[in-house]
């Protein structure tokens, strides 16, 4: 298949947040659950993790379960990039983890990719012990109903795209094509494994789709750079060509919006992520700049229908993900000093997530799954380098 072996790691069994994930079915409704009483803050040192707080919001989204952990391992830091739909949920991020680098021959802080499969942490590019050096990180982006994983690592200073799945003994490196070598990056991989990203060359960076692990340059003809970023289990792609936000019509049809790509809510790696989604009804969902500044604009784009994009009057401001049922999660970018507020969005339905012990709340939402399961980040202002994951279980599975 033209890929190649990297080793892994799949350290030992630790109670994980997905434990408790609730049961989902594709026909979902909405949960009459009782509300479980409010619990209380819990630190659990001895399996590797600081869970921050573990609760049930009390306003808004009563339904709304919000764990925080800081660090899969026990690390300074990590962000949750997507979650899949399943009876135990699988998240996939990136969690940061202290290294030796003995050539520097100092300590560091490098991110790695983790997926938090069966409530089991998988670090998939770190062993104990082994060398690493301080510039080295990895990100796993996207995740799929069958729990095969796609992201991107970089060991040598450029990036190259990677895919894993339980059976593999580590992850594989996607091939590059010919017209690139520089940086390859995974964005998303759908239920029929099909994977989009970008090759990049010293020249120009090309829209690619991962066909069978074969890379399938669909980069438009009259653009400079292009970025496949998102794709339904339709094979519709979307993605940006010179900033512009589009989709693909075919592989060599790129249709475009017109309007420019926003900012990404992420702080870090903020350059490797796009505001911008899209679900199996052929529905995109992205972030624009305003006209005169102030926070991104939101459009809702209905390619199946052949629609225009509309803008959105309601909140949020920034794109996470949107999901089968058209729920929308992300970011309201217009909370004072710059922060963020995680939100959702059902229809006219505008909710903030619950967000405990970050004040002033600076979070934001990154994806959400079919039984409107969401996860991202906080950060909390306490230290140095304190961004928690953030899993938003609802009680019961809901739209």
């Amino acid at each position: 298949m033209g890929v190649l072996p990297l080793h892994h790691r799949a350290p030992a069994r630790l109670l994980l947040l997905v434990a408790a994930a609730v049961a989902c079915t594709d026909a979902a409704t909405p949960s009459t659950a009782p509300r479980p009483a409010l619990a209380q803050p819990e630190a659990m040192a001895d399996l590797g993790i600081t869970v921050a707080y573990r609760g049930y919001a009390l306003n808004p989204l009563p339904d709304s379960l919000g764990w925080y952990t800081r660090g899969v391992a026990g690390g300074p830091s990590s962000e949750a990039w997507d979650i899949n739909t399943s009876n135990t949920p699988t998240v996939v991020g990136f969690s940061e983890r202290s290294y030796y680098d003995q050539q520097m021959n100092q300590e560091c802080i490098a991110s790695s990719a983790y997926v938090l499969l069966n409530s089991v942490p998988v670090d998939l590019f770190h062993r104990p012990g082994e060398e690493r050096s301080c510039f080295g990180y990895s990100i796993a982006t996207s995740v799929n109903r069958s729990n095969e994983v796609v992201g991107m690592v970089s060991l040598t200073g450029s990036k190259q795209a990677f895919y894993w799945r339980p059976s593999l003994t580590s992850p594989m490196l996607l091939p590059s094509g010919p017209w690139g070598g520089i940086d390859d990056v995974a964005f998303a991989i759908n239920d029929s494994r099909e994977i989009v990203g970008f090759i990049s060359s010293i020249v120009a960076v090309h829209a690619t789709v991962w066909r069978s692990f074969t890379p399938v340059d669909i980069h438009p003809a009259s653009f400079h750079d292009s970025k496949a970023l998102v794709i339904n289990n339709t094979g519709l792609i979307a993605g940006i060509a010179d900033g512009i936000v589009g989709y693909w019509k075919s592989d060599t049809r790129f249709i475009s919006s017109g309007r420019r790509i926003g900012r990404s809510g992420s702080r870090w790696f903020g350059e490797d992520r796009h505001p911008i989604a899209i679900n199996d009804s052929g529905v995109i969902a992205f972030s624009s700049p305003r006209a005169g500044g102030g926070p991104d604009d939101v459009y809702l784009w209905d390619v199946r229908r052949g629609r225009a994009p509309v803008r959105q009057t309601l909140a949020p401001t920034g794109i996470g993900d949107i999901n089968r049922w058209g729920r929308l999660v992300g970011w309201d970018g217009g909370a004072p000093l710059g922060l963020q507020r995680p939100m959702t969005r059902l229809g006219l339905v505008a909710e903030y997530l619950p967000v405990y012990g970050a004040s002033p709340p600076d979070a934001w939402a990154n994806a959400v799954n079919d039984c409107g399961a969401a996860v991202g980040a906080v950060r909390k202002r306490v230290g140095v380098r304190t961004t928690f994951t953030a899993v938003w279980l609802p009680a019961g599975c809901v739209r």
